[in-house]
């Protein structure tokens, strides 16, 4: 705790003596920062990169809404392609370097609907509200150092699966308690029709995320995804969770991996990796 206030503090005195009336730059796509630490002559982050950080977001008050430096891991974030425009989180990553602390202001409906796949804002925020983002790179990590980096320090046990699912749950707001079968479900959106039993055949669209936000499989752009509910053609957890929805209704499953992959993983997905996945419910016959 007093290590992320003493962060803020110095970027809110540096700013102050800096003569900047805002204390933010701009860049040409509207992203506001302010550069703490510039290392310019250290390595810079690029597209792919997984980026170990230390973050804190807050609303303009100064309320925090997120911290790494209360979590029980590191905060790893992808680099990748800008999710919005106006200027964003990932804008605002690629503009580091190696060692960088810096400061962005990103607009909050942006950044909870595109970056973190949210469908509703947190209730201190509302739309037209930005968020301060205080971020330390700490370190870049290429492709084969961070399946490594993953393998030997998050999904080794179900125990630390658990500690992450926990984080996840509590940077995406959700509270409601899991079904009884471990499945967390959010409902997005209302639907109008039956709902789903076993031997129903249905349709569906959907897109598969790991809790890092890394997308992994998406049938948006294919056909719909076809199957018959109770028959184990999909993973248990997606079976189960389908039947809580409406014909009609969207929603999003967070599928820990005993209900998934378990402790053996496939293809593309590594052993106790919690899933999420956004789903359409088209069609129950």
């Amino acid at each position: 705790m007093r290590k992320y206030l003493f962060l803020i503090t110095t970027a809110l005195i540096i700013f102050a003596c800096k003569g900047n009336k805002s204390g933010f730059d701009k860049t040409q796509t509207g992203l506001e920062y302010k550069f703490i630490i510039h290392n310019k002559d250290a390595a810079q982050s690029k597209k792919d990169d997984v980026l170990v950080l230390d973050i804190i977001w807050t609303t303009e008050n100064g309320d925090t809404l997120f911290t790494s430096f209360e979590q029980n891991r590191d905060y790893l974030r992808k680099l990748e392609e800008p999710r919005h425009q106006g200027g964003s989180l990932e804008d605002a990553l690629a503009m580091m370097h190696l060692g960088d602390s810096a400061i962005f202001k990103i607009d909050a409906y942006n950044f909870y609907k595109y970056s973190e796949k949210q469908e509703s804002l947190p209730k201190k925020l509302k739309e037209g509200d930005k968020i301060i983002f205080y971020i330390k790179l700490r370190e870049i990590l290429k492709t084969n150092d961070y399946s490594n980096h993953l393998v030997n320090k998050y999904h080794k046990d179900q125990e630390i699966e658990l500690e992450l699912l926990n984080d996840y749950l509590e940077r995406t707001n959700v509270k409601s308690p899991p079904l009884p079968n471990g499945v967390y479900y959010v409902k997005l959106s209302e639907g109008t029709g039956d709902k789903p039993t076993d031997g129903s055949i249905v349709k569906i669209h959907y897109s598969g995320y790991f809790i890092d936000g890394k997308p992994f499989d998406t049938s948006y752009g294919k056909n719909p995804y076809k199957f018959i509910v109770g028959q184990s053609q999909v993973i248990e957890g997606l079976d189960e969770g389908i039947k809580q929805m409406q014909e009609g209704e969207k929603a999003r499953l967070i599928i820990p991996s005993k209900l998934a992959y378990g402790d053996k993983g496939s293809d593309g997905i590594l052993p106790y990796s919690t899933l999420v996945f956004e789903i359409e419910l088209i069609s129950v016959i």
